[in-house]
């Protein structure tokens, strides 16, 4: 079942192309970059919320200061590319699910097979930071039939002696 990042609270507001549009005629690059940086990693806080929380930011962790810090940023360039509270939020929204959805369809991805000496061609072992193939212990002559099975084009022309 797959699992969607909907919320209908910032329904209000212009398209998010609309405000796409904004952004870039008012902010140049480096904002932009930063802006889109910004809502892609935080989740939206309005100027209400952060109202409500500047009693309290004291007692907050360094985790929640971090979050209201970005939030004002965020906000203070939506307001210099002229963009109202409503569509600003509507936009954070949008484009924050979206990287929601990147992040949970990125997390079922099927894993690498392990399988090398039945059908699977492995990727892993080594030890070094590149996969290669595991070959088997010189003394394991069935394992080195499958093993040549399995990778033809690793078998010698001459083949080793095994005792």
């Amino acid at each position: 079942m797959r699992r969607r990042f909907v919320n209908i609270m910032y329904y209000k507001g212009d398209l998010p192309e609309i405000t796409d549009g904004a952004l870039k005629i008012f902010l140049n690059v480096k904002e932009l970059r930063r802006l889109s940086v910004l809502i892609h990693g935080s989740f939206v806080l309005t100027h209400e919320q952060i109202a409500n929380m500047e009693p309290y930011m004291q007692n907050y962790s360094t985790h929640m200061k971090k979050r209201v810090t970005v939030a004002k940023e965020v906000l203070a360039l939506y307001a210099k590319a002229h963009v109202d509270n409503d569509s600003a939020y509507k936009h954070w929204n949008v484009y924050r699910n979206k990287q929601l959805e990147l992040q949970h369809q990125a997390n079922f991805m099927p894993p690498n097979p392990y399988q090398d000496n039945k059908s699977y061609h492995t990727s892993t072992g080594g030890g070094s930071c590149y996969p290669t193939v595991r070959y088997p212990k010189k003394k394991r002559k069935t394992a080195w039939k499958r093993f040549y099975k399995l990778f033809p084009q690793l078998k010698p022309e001459v083949e080793p002696i095994v005792k």
